[in-house]
């Protein structure tokens, strides 16, 4: 097993001041992880526990040298997210939102292949696991109701 997260790591939490990404960005800052910066729209120069708030990952990434993004926002928000991570320049990119479309899915990572940035995916959808990691053009699916839809979409996007 690889790591992704080591001492060069400089992390973005992407929702720092929703519930669930405030509660992870304190549990994985108390673990060592550093976390650099959070973003937030709207609420751009403010403070979380000492992390600095952004309005855009291109400002956090340009002010703090931020190279991974944590994803914590609702399934509408994630695709856009992941995609304006990857535009920012962020190389690392880990999305644990619940139930974003598949096509959204597939549409950022396309984004994101173009932009250089490896992606993984915790999904979980219908009560069935979907654990896809998208790096360098390799898949793993695993129990997933809708893989059959997912394999003939990317077959259609020669991936």
């Amino acid at each position: 097993m690889s790591i992704l997260i080591n001492e060069s790591t400089r992390l973005v939490v992407q929702g720092i001041t929703g519930r669930d990404g405030y509660f992870h960005a304190m549990k994985m800052k108390a673990y060592g992880t550093n976390v650099v910066a959070g973003t937030s729209p709207g609420k751009g120069g403010t403070n979380v526990d000492n992390i600095p708030v952004f309005n855009t990952m291109y400002e956090a990434v340009d002010q703090t040298g931020a190279n991974t993004s944590a994803i914590f926002v609702p399934a509408a928000f994630a695709a856009d997210a992941i995609m304006e991570a990857a535009d920012a320049g962020i190389g690392l990119i880990i999305c644990i939102t619940e139930g974003i479309p598949t096509l959204d899915v597939i549409e950022a990572y396309q984004f994101a292949q173009q932009k250089g940035s490896s992606m993984f995916f915790v999904v979980m959808q219908m009560k069935h696991w979907l654990l896809m990691r998208i790096s360098a053009g390799r898949k793993l699916c695993l129990k997933h109701k809708y893989l059959p839809v997912v394999e003939e979409r990317l077959a259609e996007l020669n991936w």
